[in-house]
């Protein structure tokens, strides 16, 4: 005789083994691997923010835990990148990046906005 137990959703997992990739002076790809997705079905918001200000500089979402962030403009400070999975019973806690900044001949840059990849 089998038991068989009811399984509730939950909140998704959060995010893990977030990467930053193919750098240039432009533009930065990120990726994460997904957590458990809580039982339903989930997506991902990615959320940059300057680093001294907190300002909220761009919000993006996608069905996978890949972006491309790209139009990179010199800024003088770098940027806190927040990425978090959401489904129906709500959103994990975020997988946190400090001070994300690109080196472009001993400058940095940041972002002046940022695209996502969809699908």
């Amino acid at each position: 005789m089998s038991l068989c137990l009811p399984v509730y959703p939950e909140k998704p997992s959060p995010v893990s083994n977030c990467t930053v990739f193919n750098e240039t002076s432009e533009s930065v790809e990120l990726s994460c691997d997904e957590g458990h997705d809580g039982g339903l079905t989930q997506h991902f918001v990615l959320e940059v923010l300057q680093s001294d200000s907190a300002e909220m500089r761009y919000n993006a979402s996608s069905n996978t835990a890949a972006f491309h962030l790209g139009n990179l403009t010199p800024t003088g400070t770098g940027f806190r990148v927040l990425v978090y999975s959401v489904n129906g019973k709500g959103r994990s806690e975020p997988f946190r990046i400090d001070d994300l900044a690109i080196r472009t001949s001993e400058k940095y840059a940041g972002w002046s906005q940022v695209h996502h990849i969809l699908e």
